[in-house]
């Protein structure tokens, strides 16, 4: 793993965080590859840096709807696609540990271990705004104290405090695997979980609780898991409130003669077996020096799954992980880790490899979004108005009284100090306290507000611009399209021409241009029987006509000869010769425009 060094602008960034010191650790700071996300909590925003060489090196992520309660971890998904924040814990129903599952092909199932011994999964891509979890998975059957408060099984140590995931089984498809999940309880007790994230309807399995092979009267608070890269049994790391570290191995409830072939032949398939049965074999304990972190006073106002301590792998190697906490960090190795490599790599072991995990334990009050199916706290989140939240803060559950005695009364000394403290602190509880809680909220809702506002005064900005230069852009498309249309037009028409031309040279006829010559072939000929038939026809007409005028000359001579006033035509004679004459010259007329329309088609061609 190559390590990074922060530049300037990410150690500004870092300078910049606004924090309210607090009594105990908070986890707002996670890294992933090559980036850290930070949580600021005066600005409501995730702070993304990032290492080596980048551009930006500094990103800011602002929250739609941000949180009104103040912000105690975040957890960053496996691959960075998802950002959880925990923002409120419940008198009720406290969140003990969300992680999200190693199994997910998209990294969207999401687990949640609650006060009430239920390990809750969540699709944050399947559910669509649905809150019930896909799998609600709990360690008892019969839980003792079903009904009763939180407080009653935590002095009992019946309450999960931090779950995780060990390597998967051997299965032959991926699909097919079941990730075990070890759950650790208050009072030292480990379950083991079975499950397979991808097929719903698959029954779950809960063995336990786990024989530890140690005993130790004091609250457990933190679990992690350390394994090789190689085949052999994982480390689990057990840590108590008063700063005691166990490491213990996992192994068959067999003699201890066993043990040595029990490390080199180990597999994640002995705890998918029907029969398992396996223990918690303690090796080694460390003690933290805690004694400066707390107060005794404050130690005993602490409300229950307030652990000081949080586990954290170190990715570089797995024989090594950090503890946390309010006075500072440690670094652990375990070099029991590498005896387990040796003794793995033996040629008398099997040799069977398991894949690569950790088991992580973090304890912290969280409400995630989609936790409980129609939780108050969400419907307060979601639906309260910001004026009714500083309504419910300045409501008072007691208040002054107005004191009024006779005139003749006299108070000692005494009561009159009583009434002026306990008014001061009725005064300094339910009025100042309120006061600065409230102009606290109100400030981050300015400061949130004020954000938003340039934000969406930044976005309207860009929009303007970026509407006036599609409108410009808009201007000269249509510009350019027209002249792309003229010229495409132009295009064609040159193209249709082209296309003619190469028609017309071509040196073989296509069948409609062997059709068409057929045709003007025969209309020709037509043409040339028609003109014969006319030009016989007005022979013929001027043949008849000359014998008309020469019979008429001759009958007329010859009546005028014999009786000149007998000669004459009467009305009827002429009337009769001028409707011959008429209908011959309309017959001769058809025959000439025939004729010309002929001809005009012949010239067409």
């Amino acid at each position: 793993m190559k390590c990074e060094k922060l530049n300037e602008a990410g150690l500004k960034a870092l300078a910049e965080l606004h924090h309210e010191v607090e009594d105990e650790s908070t986890e707002i700071l996670e890294s992933k590859d090559d980036h850290i996300f930070v949580w600021d909590s005066k600005s409501s925003m995730i702070i993304c840096i990032h290492l080596g060489e980048s551009d930006p090196p500094v990103q800011k992520f602002s929250l739609t709807d941000p949180p009104m309660f103040s912000v105690n971890r975040l957890e960053v998904s496996r691959g960075g696609r998802w950002i959880a924040l925990s923002v409120v814990h419940m008198e009720k129903l406290l969140i003990q540990q969300v992680g999200w599952h190693p199994g997910s092909p998209h990294e969207s199932h999401l687990c949640v271990l609650s006060s009430d011994n239920f390990l809750r999964i969540y699709d944050l891509d399947s559910s669509l705004g649905d809150e019930s979890p896909i799998r609600a998975v709990t360690l008892r059957h019969t839980p003792l104290f079903a009904q009763s408060h939180y407080s009653i099984k935590s002095s009992l140590g019946e309450t999960a405090v931090g779950f995780s995931f060990a390597p998967p089984t051997e299965e032959e498809s991926p699909m097919d695997q079941e990730w075990p999940v070890f759950i650790l309880l208050g009072n030292g007790s480990v379950y083991c979980l079975m499950f397979n994230v991808l097929h719903d309807k698959k029954p779950h399995r809960v063995m336990g609780p786990i024989p530890v092979k140690h005993e130790s009267p004091e609250d457990f608070c933190r679990i992690l898991c350390l394994h090789p890269m190689i085949s052999s049994p994982p480390i689990i790391v057990l840590a108590t409130l008063g700063g005691t570290l166990y490491h213990c191995l996992i192994l068959h409830e067999e003699s201890d003669d066993e043990a040595s072939s029990q490390i080199s032949e180990w597999s994640a398939s002995v705890i998918n077996a029907e029969d398992a049965c396996f223990s918690l074999h303690v090796f080694e304990s460390i003690e933290l020096e805690l004694g400066l972190m707390f107060k005794s006073e404050k130690l005993e106002q602490r409300k229950p799954f307030d652990y000081p301590i949080a586990l954290h792998p170190d990715p570089t190697t797995p024989g090594r992980y950090f503890c946390s906490h309010g006075a500072g960090v440690h670094c652990v190795e375990v070099p029991m880790i590498f005896q387990l490599v040796k003794m793995a790599m033996n040629p008398r072991g099997g040799g069977r490899s398991i894949g690569s995990s950790y088991f992580k334990c973090l304890q912290f009050h969280f409400m995630p979004i989609k936790a409980v199916k129609n939780s108050p706290v969400k419907k307060k989140t979601n639906k309260e108005p910001f004026d009714e939240r500083m309504k419910m803060l300045l409501q008072k559950s007691s208040s002054h009284p107005l004191i009024k005695s006779a005139k003749g009364t006299d108070l000692s000394p005494k009561e009159c100090l009583e009434i002026l403290t306990r008014s001061t602190q009725v005064l300094r509880e339910e009025y100042l306290g309120r006061l600065k809680l409230v102009r606290t909220e109100i400030g981050i809702r300015v400061i949130t507000l004020k954000r938003q506002k340039d934000q969406q005064k930044e976005m309207l900005k860009k929009l303007d611009d970026d509407r006036i230069i599609l409108k410009d852009n808009a201007g000269l498309i249509a510009e350019k399209y027209e002249d792309l249309k003229d010229n495409g037009n132009s295009l064609i028409s040159r193209i249709e021409v082209v296309l003619q031309n190469i028609q017309k040279r071509l040196p073989i006829s296509s069948d409609a241009e062997l059709s068409m010559n057929k045709e003007l072939v025969g209309v020709n000929k037509k043409m040339k029987e028609l003109k014969l038939s006319l030009d016989q026809v007005k022979a013929k007409d001027k043949y008849q006509f000359k014998q008309i005028e020469k019979s008429q000359l001759i009958n007329n001579t010859q009546r005028w000869r014999s009786n000149p006033k007998a000669n004459d035509l009467d009305d009827y004679q002429l009337e009769s010769v001028k409707d011959i004459l008429q209908q011959d010259s309309l017959q001769i007329s058809d025959l000439v425009r025939s004729l010309n329309a002929s001809k005009k088609k012949l010239s067409c061609f």
